[in-house]
């Protein structure tokens, strides 16, 4: 900590709610290989529904179909490029909260203070 001003420290849970875990239990202790695993898995997942998303509106606009059920397809459509698939929007971090970015700390008491 800077003795001229307060750092803000951002951390970063996993939200763990179909392990059917408390968050305060997750804190206390971290999250196991299994847990890491079947994050991974999920986000996998997520990343090829949206992948889907972009091919069954390839394959709409191709066969001009109101609707496409993509669990009958087992392969993409020959003439679709993976590549074109716009990339993940990126959302901003949360900002620090304005009391702590204007907080400044001038002697030892102050430090002591806010630590």
């Amino acid at each position: 900590m800077s003795p001229t001003k307060l750092k803000y420290e951002l951390v970063v849970y996993p939200c763990l709610i179909d392990f059917e875990i408390s968050n305060a239990f997750i804190h206390s202790i971290g999250i196991d290989p299994k847990m890491i695993v079947e994050l991974l898995k999920r986000f996998q997942s997520k990343l090829f529904d949206i992948v889907k998303q972009f091919h069954e509106m390839f394959i709409s606009s191709i066969y001009q179909l109101k609707e496409v059920n993509n669990d009958k397809y087992i392969r993409w459509h020959p003439e679709f490029d993976l590549e074109s698939v716009p990339d993940i929007e990126l959302a901003d971090l949360p900002q620090p909260p304005k009391e702590i970015e204007e907080k400044k700390i001038a002697t030892t008491s102050d430090i002591l203070r806010h630590a």
